[in-house]
């Protein structure tokens, strides 16, 4: 027997109403406990940025001192690059720190990709042109007929669960 994509399984909670009146109780609960979580993010907030405004003012300063330190670094190494490699090395230690040169990993650069993929063809390169076949999930869902028989394909949709009490302007989403 095929399995039905769109039932639940339900799972027993603690919290699980045996009756309609336990249910109506339940939802009293549910919007009760919603507003005082929406309550006490809201304070976390509000202390977030309180905090956040008292430490972003040093924490620019510093992060400019640092960006014009760094800078000031690179152009007096830069400025005496053959006298600090001089020795084949790529790193420099100045006692009170390091500062060095490193090459990063190899990359290809790809300008005009249109061009250069009939260039390479062209020059009879085609194994260096990545052909990427994909299914048309788009098509796909306006034709789904079109799929029926095919192993391994299928449309699926689910169903979720949501409840929204009457005292807040919230819904919750089972998961």
């Amino acid at each position: 027997m095929a399995k039905n994509p769109l039932r639940l399984t339900a799972q027993a909670h603690r919290a699980t109403p045996q009756t309609a009146a336990e249910a109506s109780n339940a939802m009293g609960e549910l919007g009760t406990a919603m507003a005082e979580r929406a309550r006490l993010q809201a304070d976390l907030n509000q202390a977030v940025a309180a905090v956040t405004a008292r430490y972003q003012p040093k924490i620019q300063t510093l992060a400019g001192q640092v960006k014009d330190l760094v800078g000031g670094l690179q152009t007096w190494a830069e400025a005496n690059k053959d006298d600090l490699t001089a020795q084949g090395k790529r790193t420099v230690n100045l006692g009170t720190g390091e500062v060095g040169w490193r090459l990063n990993p190899p990359k290809v650069k790809v300008t005009g990709l249109q061009k250069v993929i009939e260039l390479l063809k062209a020059k009879g390169l085609e194994m260096l042109v990545a052909v990427k076949e994909d299914v048309n999930k788009k098509a796909i869902l306006e034709e789904p007929s079109q799929i029926k028989g095919i192993k391994g394909l299928e449309v699926v949709q689910d169903e979720t669960f949501w409840a929204k009490p009457a005292s807040v302007d919230m819904e919750e989403i089972a998961s």
